[in-house]
């Protein structure tokens, strides 16, 4: 069956493009197509497991809001003609789908959804505001054809990344979070027998430790799902990281865990001294994220310390 993407893409070529051909309105030029947004199969995570809702060959058509009517009510009609079933699966009416994932949908509604702002974000503030797998929804997947435009100038400047000042924030908070976590308290708790502290401080530690690696490669980190399996598809140490989270979680010796920690924080910081030219100094990484807070440029945002979320 393959991929829920791949599918969609297919459908899309074989099925939905000739149709919307057909009008008289030239309708392909009016939006865009593709797949994105919440979902697996956007992120091309998809599997057996993941068909028990919401898949379908059924791509995202995102329609601008001034451009909906006429035009966007005339493909929601013409969708009524597509084959029931398509490779074997259920093509759903457009009712039937879930809203506001698959089908016809307002371009400036999907990104708002996830942005919480009209438009792109602007100032830092923005920025910040939207929570980090929200802007891996906006920009994951594939847009298959977009001659009008609109949606792919927004994905794009998305696609450019957080502002300088908020990326060297982020950096600096996974920096506090795992010399905090992993550093200081996980061996203590160890030492002192809190091993539900001590586990709760381990997935803390590998949370961050993933997040800056997504940072690193200046890519959106997905639902926690998702954090770890995304890893692999990153260029810049990814799958070497996804082996040194791997190796903490599988260890159950709680002093054999406190070393790989350490190690991992050697490997995060080759990572780091590549990307940011860190000076390499004790190896704790709160002085790293206080290195990378005084980076900031915006006042403001560097008074804030690396401990602000």
């Amino acid at each position: 069956m393959g991929k829920g993407l791949e599918l969609a893409e297919r459908f899309f070529w074989e099925e939905l493009h000739p149709l919307l051909q057909q009008s008289e309105n030239d309708l392909l030029s009016h939006g865009a197509f593709g797949l994105a947004g919440p979902g697996s199969e956007c992120l091309g995570f998809d599997d057996a497991y993941s068909r028990d809702h919401d898949f379908t060959p059924v791509c995202c058509i995102w329609i601008p809001k001034r451009k909906m009517d006429p035009y966007g009510h005339e493909i929601q009609q013409l969708l009524a003609k597509l084959p029931r079933t398509y490779e074997g699966i259920p093509v759903p009416s457009m009712e039937e789908l879930t809203p506001g994932r698959k089908g016809v949908l307002e371009l400036e509604s999907f990104y708002y959804s996830f942005l919480g702002c009209q438009g792109l974000p602007e100032s830092l503030g923005d920025w910040n505001r939207i929570p980090e797998a929200f802007l891996a929804m906006a920009v994951n997947g594939k847009v298959f054809l977009d001659l009008e435009g609109s949606f792919t100038r927004i994905r794009e400047s998305l696609l450019a990344y957080y502002p300088y000042d908020i990326w060297m924030h982020r950096m600096a908070h996974c920096c506090t979070k795992i010399a905090q976590a992993g550093q200081y308290n996980y061996p203590r708790c160890v030492k002192r027998g809190e091993w539900t502290a001590a586990a709760l401080a381990k997935s803390e530690f590998l949370e961050y430790a993933i997040r800056l690696l997504y940072l690193l490669n200046r890519r959106y980190c997905p639902f926690y799902k998702w954090m770890h399996r995304g890893l692999g598809e990153l260029p810049f140490l990814g799958p070497e990281g996804q082996k040194w989270s791997d190796a903490i979680v599988k260890e159950t010796d709680g002093y054999a865990v406190a070393g790989k920690m350490e190690e991992m924080c050697e490997f995060l910081f080759s990572g780091m001294e590549w990307v940011l030219k860190l000076s390499r100094g004790s190896g704790f990484f709160l002085e790293y994220a206080q290195e990378l807070q005084n980076r900031i440029e915006n006042e403001a945002y560097r008074s804030r310390g690396a401990w602000a979320e």
